[in-house]
């Protein structure tokens, strides 16, 4: 029994691997790069659809030993549910019609693979499974980028920028940011050996590094300032709340300052404040086509398939062939209109309440977790898109947490009956 187990976590860290983007991607894609001339950008991923395929069967059937347990955390957490439910009745006015039912497959497996490791680890536990397949990430992408450049090297209009076992330089970049903040937090765990937390952590700076991405150096550097600061939420009242109001005040000093000075900012970033065109460009273009169809979208993955979909208005406007909106929400806005992103907003906004109260709660390595991903989640989608992705690691680990705070928190209150048959199942 313990070697099953044993073979099941491997699986686990292997699927979550898979989930970031990595090897597979970049090796069929015969290591395109981004404005290569000559060189073809479509691939087949037929392989990668049987594989993801296959292994979410292969969880789902874990799952039904607790299946009690998990339909009763998935009624729970009903605003997670009903937004893949509103992205499954989106077949019926997708404007891709040969795509939505195909990527929907891939999102109920996805969204499966959160309820599985909700179900069978604790926060802590998830932790270590995703530290693992972080570490994995980062040995394999250096060995990309060193052994085999071709693929771990990009040439094109990033040329010489590392990417490792991915797409873009973006996509390690953003990995190599939750790796980090993974790391930092494991180091929190002072009954556990710190020589690998640190080894991760210093090698996903140097990752960042080779990217040159700055969004990553930012954004890395914003969520470990935070992790700090929310550290003082797990103070006693009488030094946490004055402590908190002259954060506040702190903060509200440097947002001005930020403010007043960004195009500085961007400068000394080597970027310029409209994030290459995004913000005067692609965002406004991107917002008039949601206000077309605002209440119900263009349908799960309905607006980005080429030159002949609705995404061809866009690159008119932008004169380049943007691959998605890169930003999470306004994607969200294309596919599922103001009604997905008001049923993801409400899901988040109470799923983040619940991590700040178990900051307060709890005393252990996995105290800041949910709340530092949760920032990160969001901090990722204002240049990115990784909201509500099929086969996707953000989506995967945004269920989990939201499901295990669910089942951990206080207002995890199953009847005694339901008591009886979970302590059962886990026997």
């Amino acid at each position: 029994m313990k070697k099953f187990h044993f073979l099941e976590q491997v699986l686990t860290v292997v699927t979550l691997l898979l989930t970031t983007g990595g090897p597979l991607l970049i090796i069929l894609a015969d290591g395109i790069s981004e404005g290569e001339v000559g060189r073809a950008k479509s691939y087949d991923s037929t392989l990668v659809q049987y594989i993801f395929f296959s292994l979410y069967l292969f969880f789902f059937l874990l799952l039904l030993p607790h299946w009690k347990r998990a339909v009763y955390l998935i009624v729970k957490e009903k605003w997670v549910f009903l937004l893949v439910l509103l992205a499954i009745l989106s077949v019926y006015w997708t404007y891709a019609p040969e795509v939505t039912p195909r990527r929907l497959i891939g999102l109920i497996g996805t969204t499966f693979l959160g309820v599985y490791l909700a179900v069978r680890y604790d926060l802590k536990q998830q932790m270590q499974l995703l530290a693992w397949a972080m570490g994995i990430a980062i040995v394999s992408s250096f060995l990309f980028a060193l052994l085999l450049p071709k693929y771990g090297v990009m040439g094109g209009i990033h040329s010489g920028d590392w990417r490792g076992i991915y797409l873009h330089k973006n996509v390690l970049g953003k990995m190599m940011t939750l790796s980090v903040c993974l790391f930092w937090l494991l180091l929190r765990d002072h009954q556990q050996n710190r020589f690998w937390p640190w080894t991760g952590l210093f090698f996903s700076w140097i990752l960042i590094l080779f990217t040159t991405s700055s969004s990553a150096l930012v954004n890395s550097v914003t969520l470990i300032i935070l992790s700090l600061m929310l550290t003082m939420l797990g103070w006693r009242d009488k030094v946490m709340v004055p402590s908190v109001t002259f954060l506040m005040v702190l903060v509200g000093c440097i947002y001005a300052w930020i403010s007043a000075n960004l195009e500085a900012i961007f400068g000394l970033l080597g970027k310029d404040a409209t994030l290459t065109g995004r913000s005067n460009l692609l965002w406004p273009s991107v917002a008039r086509m949601i206000g077309q169809h605002p209440f119900w979208g263009y349908g799960y993955s309905g607006f980005w398939n080429g030159a002949l979909s609705e995404a061809a208005y866009v690159w008119r406007d932008v004169k380049w062939e943007a691959p998605h909106a890169h930003n999470g929400y306004l994607d969200l806005g294309l596919d599922l209109g103001i009604v997905g992103l008001s049923i993801f907003a409400i899901g988040f906004f109470i799923a983040f309440l619940r991590s700040l109260v178990w900051i307060r709660k709890v005393k252990t390595t996995d105290q800041l977790w949910p709340t530092l991903y949760l920032i990160y989640y969001t901090l990722s989608n204002l240049t990115e898109s990784s909201l509500l992705i099929q086969n996707n690691v953000a989506w995967v680990i945004y269920v989990s947490i939201a499901l295990s705070l669910q089942r951990s928190l206080p207002v995890y209150s199953p009847t005694p009956s339901m008591e009886a048959s979970i302590a059962a199942q886990s026997a």
